[in-house]
C-alpha cells in the first residue's frame, strides 16, 4: 500500500484483508467457482503469472493512480492497470505487479475488485504472448470479472452500434462492449476449456481463435464462420438453433438497435451507408407488408449478407459471397411473420480497417410512422436512485389514429426494473411488466406487443420503479404538471422534492414515449397461388385471398362456373390474414380430356382470376391431351413448344393440322407412348401472316379440337418470296442438339426440290416435300448424308427450288 493513502485514510486495514479474501479465498455468488479467490480462479482459466523475478509473489499494489483526478473539476480517473515494463529488469520495478486505485476508488467496492480481476488476465497473458493484439487481450480481460460474479458493463453500447471492425480497439467504452461480447461468445460457445489454450496460443488476432478450435477438433470452422455466427447470434440470441451456434447459452443480452431500424419503408429512397471489415450492420423492418428490398454496393468476395425471417421458429438464409444487386422480395411479410432483418457484414479481415459502400431501398404496403414523444432535452444532469420509488412521465396522444407503440427510458445499470402504463396516475396501472432488463447506461427500449391504450384514450403515463437501479433526470426546468414521483404515498408532483443538496426537481425524467400512426394504403387484391392444376385423382385444392392493403378488402366470386366444379366460400371481408377458398372437382360430370377456366375474382381493391385445370384420364382406351400452353406469338418469338401427354391406354396418337399457309407444326402426327409426353413445335412465318388469329386442330386420338393461335406483332406487307429461313439451330452442333430445323416458303404449287450442298459444291443431301402447297414447311435434318453417314465440320449451302425461282441459305454445322 502506499504510505500516503494510509496517511490520508484512504487504506485501512480492513481493504487489505478485502483484497486478500477476493485473490485467494471467495469471488461473488455468480462466480463459475464461487469458493476460490480470483487469483485461484484466474490460475485455473487463464494460466500462471510470469513470476518474472522467481520469488513466486504476485503483487497487489494500492496507491493513489496519478491520472489527473480533482473531485469536482476532473471526475475521470484510471481505476487500475498492469504496466509491462515491470516484466523488464532495466525499466520497471521488475515484478508480478497489478496496480489498483484507491483515489476515488475504493477495494470494499466490487467494481474496484473488478479491475483486479481485469488487470489480472492482461498480467497472466504476457507470460505467453507478449505482442498480442489488444482487441483481443482486452476481451480476455473483460471476460474476467465477468464469469468470476463482478460488476461488468453492459454489452449495450456496441450493440446500439454495431458497425465497428472487431479486430480494431480504440479505447472507448463501446470498443470495451465489443470485444467483450466477442470474447464472451466464444465461452458460452465452447465453453471454459479453450480459454487457456487461446491465452497460450502464439498466433495473434483472429487466427488465434481458427488455430484454438483447429487444436479441439473444430477445423471446419474458419474465422469467417465465426465471425458470420456472432453476427447472427447478437441479433436472434436463439440457442436452440444450429446446435447452438446463434446464441449465447442460458445467457440474456440486450436487443441491438440500429439507426436502420423501421417500422415503414424507405419506398424506393435509397439510403446509403458503410460497412467496416470485421463488422455488421442491422437493416430491420417490423410493420408493414409485400416486402421489395433492394441492396447495391461495391462487390468484394467478403460482403455478405444473412437475412432473418422473425417467427416463431426463425428462418435464416446466408448470401456469401453477396451479389450486387441483392434482391428480396416476400407477399407473405405482414402475413405469416412480421419483421425481418438483413445483416450485411464483412469477412474481411485487415491489419487496419477498410469500408465498403452499400445503398439499400425497401417497398411495401402499410407499416407505420413513429414518433418519440420526449421532455428531456436530449441530456442527462444526473442519475436518481429510485429504491423502490415509483418515477413517471405523462404524455399526450398525437392523434386519434395514434397508438403507444414502446417505452424508452435510460437508468445507469443492467438491474432489473419494473414498468407500467397508466391511463391515469390517480388509478390502477392498465399494464405491469415485471423484471425487465435494460441496458445500463444508454437508452433502453421496451415495445408493447398489444395495444394497451383504449381507443378513446387521449393521455396517459408511463411508469419505472426498481430497488437497485438509478432513473436519469434531466434538469429543464419545465417538469411541473408531467413529471412525477410515487414515494409511498401516490404520485406527486417530481417539483415538490429536493435532492441531498437541495436542489429542487424541476425538470423531467429520462423516459419517452413512442407513438406509431398507421400509414394508410388502399385494399389490394392478392391470390396465392394464381393457378391450381388437378392431376389424377385430385379432387379438393385451394387457394387464399389476401390484402396487401391496410383497408379492408372486400371480395366475392360470381357463382358462374361449370357443374363439375364448386368453389366455398364465393366471398368475404379480410384485413390481414387472408381467406381461404376451397375448390372442389366432381369427375362423375367430366368426360376424359383436360379441362381449363379462368374463376374471375371481383374486390374493391382490383380484380384478378385463379386460372383451374383439370385432367380426367381415359380408363377405357386411347386417347392424348394438350397440357396448358400459351398461345401468343409476336415479333420476337416464332417457335411454340406445345406438350402432348398421354391420359389413356397404351400409346396414343395425334395430329396437328391447320389450313393456314404460314403455321406448320413438327412433328405433325406420331404417338405419344403410355403416361409419357411428347413434345411438339409450333413454327410461325411471322412475315407471311395475314391475319392475328391463326386457327388450328388438334386430334386427340378420339376428337377433334380448335386450337387458335394469336399474333401480336405487327403485321406488314405480306411476304411472297421464295424463302428458305432461318434455321433452327444455327449452327447447328452436334455434341449438343439432335437436329435442325429447316424451315422453307413455297409460292406456288409447283413442284419444289430442296438440297443441301456443301462447299465444295456436291450435294450430300436432299428432302422429299409431302405436298406442295404455298406456306410454310418444316424438315428437320440430323446432321447425315443420304447415304446415312455423319457429315463433317463446315459451312454448307442449302438450296431451294421451285417454279425457276431459287432461294439459299448458308449454315454452319459443328461436330
Amino acid at each position: 500500500v502506499e504510505v500516503k493513502e494510509f496517511d490520508e485514510d484512504r487504506v485501512d486495514s480492513s481493504h487489505i484483508v478485502n483484497v486478500k479474501n477476493a485473490m485467494l479465498y471467495e469471488t461473488p455468488s455468480g462466480s463459475v467457482n464461487p469458493n476460490k479467490g480470483i487469483l485461484v480462479n484466474e490460475l485455473e482459466i487463464f494460466g500462471e503469472v510470469p513470476d518474472v523475478d522467481k520469488n513466486g509473489k504476485l503483487f497487489v499494489l494500492l496507491i493513489d493512480v496519478r491520472d489527473g483526478y480533482e473531485p469536482g473539476v476532473s471526475e475521470t480517473y484510471v481505476a487500475g492497470y498492469f504496466d509491462p515494463l515491470d516484466q523488464n529488469k532495466n525499466k520497471g520495478n521488475y515484478s508480478d505487479i497489478i496496480y489498483i486505485d484507491t483515489n476515488p476508488a475504493n477495494t470494499n467496492d466490487k467494481s474496484t475488485l473488478s479491475v483486479v480481476a481485469h488487470e489480472l488476465q492482461h498480467l497472466i497473458h504476457y507470460n505467453y504472448d507478449v505482442d498480442e493484439d489488444t482487441w483481443l487481450n482486452e476481451g480476455l480481460s473483460e471476460l474476467a470479472p465477468r464469469i468470476l460474479g463482478f460488476p461488468v458493463r453492459s454489452f449495450a453500447p456496441f450493440l446500439h452500434d454495431t458497425n465497428r471492425p472487431l479486430n480494431n480497439f480504440d479505447d472507448s467504452i463501446t470498443d470495451y462492449t465489443k470485444v467483450a461480447l466477442w470474447t464472451f461468445y466464444f465461452y458460452k460457445r465452447f465453453g471454459i476449456d479453450m480459454i487457456k489454450p487461446l491465452v497460450k496460443e502464439k498466433t495473434n488476432s483472429l487466427q488465434s481463435y481458427e488455430e484454438v478450435l483447429k487444436d479441439f477438433g473444430f477445423s471446419g470452422i474458419k474465422k469467417e464462420d465465426l465471425l458470420k455466427d456472432w453476427f447472427i447470434a447478437n441479433l436472434i440470441n436463439d440457442p436452440s438453433l444450429e446446435d447452438g451456434k446463434y446464441g449465447y447459452g442460458n445467457a440474456v443480452i440486450p436487443e441491438v438497435l440500429s439507426d436502420h431500424f423501421s417500422a415503414n419503408f424507405t419506398q424506393g429512397e435509397n439510403i446509403s451507408d458503410e460497412l467496416y471489415s470485421t463488422a455488421a450492420e442491422y437493416i430491420q423492418f417490423y410493420s408493414g407488408k409485400d416486402i421489395s428490398f433492394e441492396m447495391t454496393h461495391a462487390f468484394s468476395s467478403q460482403f455478405c449478407v444473412a437475412l432473418i425471417k422473425h417467427a416463431t421458429n426463425p428462418e435464416i438464409m446466408i448470401s456469401e459471397p453477396c451479389p450486387s444487386p441483392f434482391s428480396f422480395s416476400d407477399s407473405l411479410f405482414g402475413i405469416t411473420y412480421e419483421k425481418i432483418t438483413f445483416i450485411p457484414f464483412s469477412t474481411s479481415i485487415k491489419s487496419s480497417p477498410e469500408t465498403t459502400d452499400f445503398t439499400y431501398s425497401a417497398s411495401g404496403k402499410g407499416g407505420y410512422e413513429e414518433e418519440e414523444i420526449a421532455y428531456d432535452g436530449d441530456s442527462v444532469s444526473f442519475y436518481i436512485d429510485l429504491s423502490d420509488y415509483e418515477a413517471a412521465e405523462k404524455f399526450t396522444l398525437l392523434s386519434e389514429d395514434s397508438r403507444l407503440a414502446a417505452i424508452k427510458f435510460n437508468v445507469n445499470k443492467d438491474s432489473p426494473v419494473t414498468i407500467k402504463v397508466y391511463s391515469s396516475l390517480y388509478g390502477s396501472p392498465l399494464a405491469v411488466y415485471n423484471n425487465v432488463v435494460p441496458d445500463g447506461g444508454t437508452w433502453t427500449r421496451f415495445n408493447f406487443d398489444e395495444d394497451i391504450l383504449s381507443e378513446t384514450s387521449t393521455s396517459f403515463a408511463l411508469s419505472i420503479s426498481s430497488n437497485d437501479n438509478s432513473l436519469g433526470y434531466s434538469h429543464t426546468g419545465r417538469g411541473q404538471g408531467r413529471a412525477y414521483l410515487n414515494a409511498g404515498d401516490g404520485f406527486q408532483n417530481l417539483s415538490e422534492f429536493t435532492t441531498n443538496n437541495g436542489v429542487t426537481l424541476k425538470g423531467d425524467w429520462l423516459i419517452r414515449a413512442v407513438i406509431q400512426k398507421p400509414v394508410v394504403t388502399p385494399a389490394e387484391l392478392v391470390i396465392e397461388p394464381d393457378s391450381m392444376y388437378f392431376w389424377n385423382n385430385e379432387y379438393q385444392l385451394s387457394f387464399e385471398i389476401r390484402n396487401s392493403g391496410t383497408e379492408m378488402l372486400y371480395w366475392y366470386i360470381s357463382n358462374n362456373f361449370p357443374d363439375w366444379l364448386d368453389l366455398e366460400p364465393i366471398e368475404g371481408l379480410t384485413l390481414d390474414k387472408g381467406d381461404k377458398v376451397t375448390a372442389s372437382v366432381d369427375r362423375k360430370n367430366l368426360s376424359p380430356g383436360i379441362y381449363e377456366l379462368s374463376v374471375p375474382i371481383t374486390s374493391n381493391g382490383g380484380n384478378d382470376s385463379v386460372f383451374i385445370s383439370v385432367l380426367e384420364r381415359n380408363y377405357e382406351g386411347q386417347q392424348a391431351a394438350l397440357l396448358p400452353f400459351k398461345s401468343t406469338f409476336n415479333d420476337e418469338t416464332g417457335k411454340i413448344l406445345l406438350k402432348v401427354f398421354n391420359i389413356g391406354l397404351y400409346e396414343a396418337n395425334f395430329e396437328f393440322f391447320t389450313d393456314s399457309p404460314y403455321l406448320e407444326f413438327y412433328p405433325s402426327q406420331g404417338f405419344v407412348p403410355y403416361e409419357d409426353t411428347v413434345y411438339v413445335a409450333a413454327f410461325l412465318d411471322r412475315k407471311a401472316v395475314t391475319e392475328p388469329v391463326i386457327p388450328a386442330f388438334f386430334y386427340n386420338g378420339v376428337d377433334t379440337l380448335q386450337l387458335n393461335f394469336i399474333f401480336e406483332g405487327k403485321i406488314q406487307s405480306v411476304e411472297k418470296r421464295l424463302s428458305v429461313l432461318p434455321t433452327v439451330q444455327n449452327p447447328f452442333l452436334l455434341s449438343e442438339q439432335v437436329y435442325t430445323t429447316i424451315r422453307v416458303r413455297l409460292i406456288s404449287k409447283k413442284q419444289p426440290s430442296l438440297v443441301i450442298y456443301n462447299i465444295l459444291g456436291q450435294e450430300v443431301k436432299s428432302f422429299t416435300f409431302k405436298n406442295y402447297k404455298p406456306g410454310l414447311h418444316l424438315f428437320r435434318w440430323d446432321g447425315k448424308n443420304d447415304k446415312g453417314h455423319w457429315l463433317s465440320s463446315g459451312v454448307y449451302l442449302i438450296l431451294l427450288k421451285q417454279d425457276g425461282k431459287i432461294a439459299r441459305r448458308k449454315m454452319l454445322l459443328i461436330r
